[in-house]
């Protein structure tokens, strides 16, 4: 997989001079930019679902955040394939059916009480009542089209043949009021499913099916509702939908470049410059940041093993009301080192990765800690528990030249370069936007 490590390692810092001209006169128009132009309608929608996370937020604001992901997200289809933007796109929904979803979410929010009310001023106060007529899938047509495999599949795709043959078979006419009567075929509803809803179609799982196609039913009315009485012509949803399109691409350029949260998924962009740190700046980092890498050297610590749950139990009340633990050790403890109170010494930071159990579980504990019982892991048949006394800590560092040290410092200084790269990719877009806003919007600024 190519990432263009190399391109966007070598983004260059420059001040930012878009082109910012106020010059659309267009009553209906806030912003343009290349081919998107973006009403005061959508703006409005688009700041109405912005407050339910930013309270705050306005118009100016939601066209800064409008362009800079349009920018953001062109650069990002450019220079990285779609599966990188999109890692989940063999498991989750298709990437526009995504989408499709995102737009009627945004419109099911905006228009929430005039949806309600066009619902009520249905037949029964239904969405139902405008089907005319429904189709039973006839099981030798439902074999032919999903074949169940024997085999695992990946995706639960169907081959091109089985695709058409899905397009042919109708399963509802409906009628929306004002409209013509239209269709809802087998291959509408496999379109839209992710890998999990694609495997119940393959079962032949039929009550699946109707309960998908009544929510197929239910967008296409949302849908129908808008494109007629919401004021948002068809340029309009276009652009909100591209929007969104945006949205995703630039955050996920944010992620892979490091400007946001770790992603799940890792980034190669990030791993590859992490690769070229040069051990110089490691060494820079680690000694003016050396309190990042203290640790626990060694700890003195005692224990006591009990094989019942209610005796731990009860010791570990003792100890909280101040029962001497050595006492305790030697009179219960049924561990090898009873005798001495159950006194395990100095227990030293292993580097190996291979402490013993109970070392593990000394380096987390503090003195004066309260005392609870910890069930032994690898025991089940002869369960055993542990209470765990740590009298004394010696701390010291990470060593410089340890694989830990090097991995996580080179972890945060190629996140650091990622973050300026991106900052430097910005002020690139922005020196060659040619952006045009209404005069209400002159003021506005970028990043």
């Amino acid at each position: 997989m190519t990432l263009c490590c190399a391109l966007l390692g070598s983004a260059q810092t420059e001040q930012a001079q878009a082109r910012l001209t106020a010059d659309l006169h267009d009553s209906r128009d806030l912003a343009r930019l290349d081919h998107l132009v973006w009403s005061q309608p959508l703006v409005d929608d688009l700041v109405q679902v912005a407050h339910f996370k930013e309270p705050h937020i306005d118009r100016m604001q939601v066209v800064q955040h409008l362009i800079m992901d349009h920018l953001l997200a062109d650069y990002a289809r450019q220079h990285f394939p779609q599966d990188v933007l999109d890692p989940g796109l063999r498991v989750d929904f298709p990437h526009h059916i995504m989408i499709d979803n995102e737009v009627m979410s945004t419109l099911r929010v905006v228009y929430r009480a005039p949806l309600a009310a066009a619902v009520q001023a249905l037949p029964q106060h239904r969405i139902l009542s405008c089907v005319l007529r429904t189709y039973p899938l006839d099981n030798a047509r439902q074999a032919q089209i999903f074949v169940v495999p024997n085999h695992l599949m990946l995706g639960y795709d169907l081959p091109a043949a089985s695709q058409d043959l899905a397009k042919k078979v109708v399963l509802m006419d409906y009628q929306f009021p004002g409209a013509p009567v239209q269709h809802i075929t087998l291959f509408d509803v496999y379109e839209r499913e992710n890998v999990q809803g694609r495997m119940s179609l393959f079962h032949h799982d039929l009550t699946y099916l109707k309960r998908q196609m009544l929510e197929l039913l239910s967008i296409r009315f949302v849908m129908d509702w808008t494109q007629r009485h919401s004021g948002l012509n068809a340029d309009d949803l276009r652009v909100m939908r591209q929007a969104l399109e945006d949205k995703s691409a630039a955050d996920a350029l944010r992620g892979i470049m490091g400007t946001v949260a770790d992603l799940d998924e890792g980034s190669a962009y990030l791993a590859g410059l992490a690769k070229n740190i040069p051990d110089a700046a490691i060494h820079t980092y680690y000694t003016q940041h050396k309190e990042q890498f203290r640790r626990i050297d060694r700890v003195r610590a005692q224990h006591i093993e009990v094989n019942d749950k209610k005796l731990a139990d009860q010791l570990s009340t003792q100890l909280k009301q101040g029962a001497d633990f050595a006492a305790l050790a030697k009179k219960y403890s049924v561990a090898a080192d009873a005798a001495q109170g159950g006194d395990l010494g100095w227990i030293i930071h292993d580097e190996s990765g291979h402490a013993s159990w109970l070392a593990q579980v000394a380096m987390t504990q503090k003195p004066g800690a309260e005392i609870h019982p910890i069930l032994a892991p690898g025991t089940p048949a002869h369960p055993l528990w542990e209470l765990m006394r740590v009298s004394q800590i010696d701390t010291g560092y990470q060593r410089e030249d340890g694989p830990s040290v090097h991995f996580e410092v080179a972890q945060i200084l190629a996140r650091e370069l990622g973050q300026r790269n991106f900052q430097a990719i910005e002020q690139q877009l922005l020196n060659t936007a040619d952006i045009h806003v209404a005069p209400a919007l002159k003021a506005l600024k970028l990043p």
